[in-house]
């Protein structure tokens, strides 16, 4: 997982830019907070997320499990466990007075090293799915559900999606994945869509499966068997893609809200010590890194300049 970083290394006339991982500054970061404050928040949402889960078990069994709904919650705790521990490790890592743009794997596991991927691959995924199971829980699925079959069924369904379980799995989610954003440092990586768009596939193909196994479908829009089936998996598929360019826009408003905080915090140490590496392209890096991508950077007189 590689990004072409703003940072440029000058070869005789050419300037070529490098590949670069996500670093730890950036996974475990803020721009707003002390990263121990966001280290607490991620974790007292990871914990929640676990709670909620085992409310949901116990009042409604373990067959909620085979719903997609319920892997996107457990999936968005499972980032938010890393991302806290990501936010720990930095902050015991900038405590130590240790370069931390890029811990190396002698002073952590290589767990930890791998960590700052880690984080970043997950909140792709979860930012992307977490606006597709909302937004289509409430404009298909409930609609199709409570519309089109008896009244004692409809009852049955309004009372599983209308309640404190479901407000927190079909809207909370999302307003807690995009406060962690605007908080944290996390870079957007447009390549990343294609991850978010195999969790998906990978719950496509566990459905075909349980409709082999139980003949029947886990969601009334994934029946192949219905005419409008190539225009339901066709507008899944891009809605992933419209969603992608969503959280893009978002990082591009989080560039233009926090560019005061960036700049200020923007650290080119991390490339600048490099040889042949400029002060302004090390900030430039940062700004690419947060979407900032309608700004520039005039390090001459610490400025913004609109492209």
């Amino acid at each position: 997982m590689h990004r072409q970083q703003i940072a440029l290394v000058r070869k005789g006339d050419v300037e070529v830019s490098e590949p670069s991982p996500p670093t730890l500054e950036e996974a475990g970061g803020s721009y707003l907070l002390a990263t121990r404050t966001l280290m607490m928040y991620r974790a007292a949402v990871a914990v929640y997320v676990v709670v909620i889960t085992l409310v949901q078990l116990r009042t409604m069994g373990t067959f909620v499990i085979k719903y997609y709904t319920f892997w996107n919650w457990n999936l968005l705790g499972l980032y938010f466990a890393a991302a806290a521990l990501a936010s720990s490790t930095y902050a015991r890592a900038s405590g130590k007075g240790q370069h931390t743009s890029n811990v190396s794997p002698t002073m952590t596991s290589r767990l930890m090293h791998s960590l700052p991927s880690v984080v970043t691959l997950l909140f792709h995924v979860n930012i992307t799915t977490v606006a597709i199971v909302d937004i289509t829980t409430w404009t298909v699925l409930f609609p199709m559900l409570t519309k089109h079959t008896t009244p004692e069924m409809a009852a049955v369904f309004r009372s599983m999606f209308l309640n404190y379980v479901s407000y927190n799995q079909h809207g909370a989610n999302a307003g807690l994945i995009l406060v962690d954003m605007m908080l944290g440092r996390l870079a957007f990586f447009p390549h990343m869509v294609g991850y978010a768009g195999l969790w998906s596939l990978l719950f496509v193909a566990w459905a075909n499966i349980w409709h082999g196994i139980s003949g029947s479908w886990l969601y009334p829009f994934l029946d192949t068997k219905e005419t409008w089936a190539p225009l339901a998996y066709g507008g899944l598929y891009l809605a992933h893609i419209v969603f992608y360019l969503a959280v893009w826009g978002s990082f591009w408003l989080r560039g233009r809200l926090l560019w005061e905080q960036m700049l200020a915090q923007s650290r080119p140490s991390r490339v600048s010590d490099q040889p042949g590496v400029s002060v302004r392209a090390a900030a430039g890096r940062q700004q690419q890194a947060n979407g900032a991508h309608g700004l520039s950077l005039d390090t001459q007189t610490g400025g913004k300049k609109g492209l």
